[in-house]
């Protein structure tokens, strides 16, 4: 059936409309992506107030204060090491 198509209509037809389909499926999920993002940007600009900031040249000296830079990197990163010890611990039993 699709080779029927392609047959009627010519490839490069059905590679056009595959590319607006593509594009117009892009378009609809920033479209949507963006209105969530500026309808939470005001509370995002409230909650950065609360979290220390580093400058680039501090983070290059001290790498450790992605911890503390980054809300939430800390306690991703401690699960990732507890989930990697344990796995070891298993394969060791």
């Amino acid at each position: 059936m699709l080779a029927l198509f392609l047959d009627a209509i010519g490839l490069e037809l059905f590679v056009l409309l595959l590319g607006v389909q593509f594009r117009q499926i892009l378009t609809f999920i920033r479209f949507h992506i963006q209105s969530a993002l500026s309808y939470l940007a005001p509370k995002i600009k409230f909650q950065r107030s609360f979290f220390f900031m580093p400058k680039f040249s501090e983070l290059i000296r001290m790498p450790s204060m992605l911890c503390h830079a980054i809300p939430g990197f800390g306690g991703l990163y401690s699960i990732i090491w507890l989930i990697r010890t344990n796995t070891r611990v298993q394969q060791q039993n």
